[in-house]
């Protein structure tokens, strides 16, 4: 019975070290209001991220694009995993599939350095569609008003 028990209380602990934690921002930007220079967006247990506005330009489209930067402010490799929904006008556009795994980002940001999207380092982790610069027929002309950072685990 004290080997079962014993056995019991090494498994009990053992998932104590695999539960994920889910991290809120220390620091958190007040209103979304994207502009040409960077922001803080949010702090989350050693990565700073922020985000600005650009123009992305390829031969025949034009867009406007949110741009994200992740910075490790440790000593450490960080990885930094998170969903993200958006908000174009005021509505959530993702947020009746945000667990569906297409919405679900990783970052790895070296110690004491960043990551950031560019024009050519446009990967999905690092920017979300704004808005169109020029409308053709057929296109949308909303524009991104809000985003949010969901389940953000930092490693």
């Amino acid at each position: 019975m004290k080997v079962l028990l014993l056995i019991a209380a090494v498994m009990s602990l053992s998932f104590v070290g695999m539960e994920s934690t889910t991290t809120q921002p220390t620091e958190n930007q007040t209103e979304f209001n994207p502009t040409n220079d960077w922001q803080v967006f949010g702090t989350y247990d050693g990565i700073t991220v922020e985000y600005k506005e650009a123009e992305i330009q390829r031969k025949h489209w034009s867009i406007i694009v949110v741009l994200f930067k992740y910075t490790n402010t440790t000593s450490s490799d960080l990885s930094m995993t998170f969903k993200r929904s958006y908000y174009m006008d005021g509505e959530c556009r993702n947020c009746s599939k945000i667990n569906t795994g297409e919405h679900t980002f990783t970052v790895e940001v070296p110690a004491n350095g960043s990551v950031e999207g560019s024009s050519s380092n446009f990967k999905n982790e690092l920017y979300v569609f704004n808005r169109f610069t020029k409308l053709v027929p057929g296109m949308d002309d909303s524009q991104l008003t809000n985003v949010e950072f969901l389940d953000v685990e930092v490693k």
